[in-house]
């Protein structure tokens, strides 16, 4: 005998969230961030640092660097490499030495060291002051990509009269361009060091290191500011004595991502990165194979569509109290005999905990069966109809049964049961 027993199931998935904010500040250095556990989505916010500024003659500033904002898909465990810019030095003159053009504001970036094309986010920086002409270096720009290779610097042309003009910041895929063999600014695959004037400090004209993230230098007498680092860097100022409407250029910005903000020139300083996210453990919905049993059967239930760590939970009195239980840990749980009605769910734990749904399986008791019948029959007697017996819908079997009639000579000589 069997109950006919109708469950309803919610199918609504249950969330819990926490969110998170990470800043990276300025370091010099390649920072990490490891996706954490039921985080498939990230916001990160890039802004390039500011170029370097200049004391000569009352002084100029450098450009501001950009602010690049945007949402990415990202992957549990998955590691991103984060660089942030650093602003364009100025350093303190040695003796009777001026401090005359900066270096460029480094870029700020943020790529996945497995897939290395282009970065998922990058804000460029300001260009370095340019000495002599009095103007402030060009700002960060919101533009997106561009070649993503380094900016150049004006050697042997109409803003070089040979005493030095500004190096490009370096871009994503290619370095900056000096003259006279200084350093360049580096790309961040090469290291993203800023680049080193030819004109060290000691000497009479100071130019101004690039900043970290691929700022490009300063340099010469009424040389130009150097350029800012970003996807494309910018280009480096000429010299300000034959090209004063020559100033550095700052670098451009990248965006991969979805929801975007991008303004330019507007972050003063060092570069930052900021990454928020939220972590939502997903419960999913808990079904059973059968939810209707007979006493002492088993059967299977199963979670779907969940995200965390699993734990079983079993009820006996409909959902007043739950136990865990021990070992039933996987998305599939086989359940033991069941003899009485019983309620299932899961806890599903990644930092916070959720419960799935829950299941109930109704447990029917075993029938109580009377059957009585003549207990000798001859084996020529014609066939007999088996028609006692409660409670009534069993079946009959033995030998020589077929349906509810028993014959004697199919089943022959001897004892039967029935």
């Amino acid at each position: 005998m069997k109950k006919i027993f109708t469950s309803i199931l919610s199918l609504a998935y249950v969330f819990a969230n926490a969110q998170t904010t990470q800043t990276f500040n300025y370091t010099g250095s390649i920072q990490t961030f490891t996706v954490p556990s039921c985080v498939n989505s990230i916001t990160i916010q890039a802004k390039g640092a500011q170029g370097g500024y200049t004391d000569y003659s009352g002084g100029k500033t450098g450009g501001l660097g950009a602010d690049i904002k945007g949402t990415f898909t990202v992957v549990p465990g998955q590691t991103l490499n984060i660089l942030v810019g650093g602003m364009g030095v100025k350093l303190t003159p040695g003796s009777g030495g001026l401090y005359l053009s900066a270096g460029g504001g480094g870029g700020s970036f943020v790529w996945d060291p497995n897939n290395q094309t282009n970065p998922m986010i990058a804000a460029g920086g300001g260009g370095g002051a340019n000495s002599c002409s009095y103007t402030d270096g060009d700002p960060g720009l919101a533009t997106l990509g561009g070649s993503g290779l380094g900016g150049a610097s004006l050697c042997g042309g109409g803003c070089d009269n040979g005493n030095g003009v500004g190096g490009g910041g370096a871009g994503w895929n290619g370095d900056g361009a000096s003259c006279g063999g200084c350093a360049v600014a580096k790309s961040p695959i090469n290291g993203a060091a800023g680049g080193v004037p030819c004109m060290p400090l000691g000497g009479s004209y100071l130019g101004g290191t690039g900043g970290y993230g691929g700022g490009g230098q300063g340099d010469g007498n009424c040389g130009g500011g150097g350029g800012g680092g970003g996807y494309t860097g910018g280009d480096g100022g000429g010299n300000t004595i034959i090209c004063p409407a020559s100033p550095s250029k700052g670098g451009t910005s990248y965006n991969a991502g979805t929801n975007q903000t991008n303004t330019g020139g507007v972050n003063s300083g060092n570069g930052v990165v900021i990454i928020t996210y939220t972590a939502s453990v997903v419960a999913g919905t808990a079904t059973a194979v059968n939810d209707t049993l007979c006493y002492g059967d088993s059967t299977i239930i199963d979670l779907s569509g969940s995200n965390g760590t699993i734990q079983w939970e079993v009820s006996t009195n409909g959902g007043g109290t739950w136990n865990a239980i021990p070992g039933a840990t996987n998305s599939t749980y086989n359940t033991s005999a069941l003899t009485v009605n019983t309620c299932f769910r899961a806890e599903v734990t990644c930092g916070s905990s959720v419960y799935s749904n829950m299941v109930c399986v109704v447990v029917n008791p075993l029938p109580t069966v009377a059957f009585t019948m003549q207990d000798t029959v001859c084996l020529n007697n014609g066939t007999v109809t088996l028609s006692s017996g409660t409670p009534n819908g069993g079946t009959y079997s033995g030998n020589g049964v077929t349906g509810n009639i028993f014959d004697p000579q199919v089943a022959g000589l001897g004892t039967h049961t029935i």
